[in-house]
């Protein structure tokens, strides 16, 4: 069908350029030189009518060749996205801890691309994954968190602005409650609105975190470093803090109802005034806490 597009364009242009002018010219009444010369005028007024439609008639098709070209180029990259995500989800479902590693960054990866919008499959998949392998189960602490779990806490500490956003949208929330985090490296990681309830994050690094409005109830955060975090409107009601250091947290709003801070470290009485407290919340002397209960150090 298509072939004969053309074929049929030239017999219409040939019309128009050789047929049409001599018929006008004819109908117009003139004669001899005056016919001839009208003649002319029509065939080249005719000629550039052609000659424009062919123009845009090839502007047309070269627009609708780039969109079909943009289509495949899209229905592969997507290909090729897909294939990659599938992989990479089998990695993390290997034996091997570095194989599993390289498929929970590949996984990071994937989650980054503004085209194909896997983020929320991508962070479940990965608290998931750390939900698993990090259910607190007691007992003492590794040296340090295992690698492929790292891997994974530290991917989700890399949202952005534009995934979480998102996320709270549609009221999603990322859930890492009761889990062994404990020595967990996560300075300058992004958890804001994470669900870290009762999470055992002792002697965590959380330094310059942004945790604003993560929920930690009942979450242990003993000898936790949390110095320059952001804890925002964070909810630590009946949080264990014993020896964590606070010094320019800001826990504006932040919830700390049922919370004993006498033991901590680098607590200003400016970060006291801030906090959301009630008559459990134990505050060490001297850091006005007029009204509340005052434990002398």
């Amino acid at each position: 069908m298509l072939f004969y597009l053309p074929l049929a364009a030239a017999a219409v242009a040939v019309l128009l350029v050789c047929w049409l002018p001599k018929r006008q010219a004819a109908n117009a009444g003139v004669k001899g030189k005056d016919r001839l010369q009208l003649e002319n005028e029509l065939r080249k007024t005719a000629a550039q009518i052609v000659g424009g439609a062919a123009v845009l008639a090839g502007l047309y098709f070269t627009f609708e060749q780039l969109q079909a070209s943009r289509k495949a180029l899209e229905v592969a990259q997507e290909g090729q996205t897909t294939e990659r995500f599938t992989r990479a989800v089998e990695q993390v479902g290997s034996q091997q801890a570095e194989v599993r590693v390289g498929g929970i960054y590949a996984l990071g990866e994937i989650s980054k691309d503004p085209v194909y919008d896997r983020h929320w499959v991508v962070m479940s998949i990965l608290t998931a994954f750390v939900r698993d392998k990090a259910v607190w189960r007691g007992g003492p602490a590794l040296a340090a968190l295992p690698e492929d779990v790292q891997a994974a806490i530290s991917v989700i500490g890399t949202r952005d602005e534009r995934s979480i956003v998102s996320d709270a949208e549609r009221h999603r929330a990322l859930d890492l409650s009761g889990t062994d985090l404990r020595r967990a490296l996560l300075g300058r990681a992004n958890l804001r609105q994470v669900q870290l309830s009762r999470a055992h994050l002792e002697g965590a690094d959380l330094r310059n975190a942004d945790l604003e409005e993560a929920v930690l109830v009942g979450a242990h955060l003993e000898d936790t470093i949390l110095e320059g975090s952001n804890l925002y409107g964070a909810d630590l009601r009946g949080a264990q803090l014993r020896g964590a250091s606070l010094s320019r947290a800001n826990f504006a709003h932040a919830h700390f109802e049922g919370v004993d801070l006498t033991s901590v470290i680098g607590l200003s009485s400016e970060q006291v005034r801030s906090i959301i407290k009630d008559s459990e919340t134990i505050i060490p002397a001297g850091l006005g806490a007029t009204g509340k209960n005052v434990k002398q150090n």
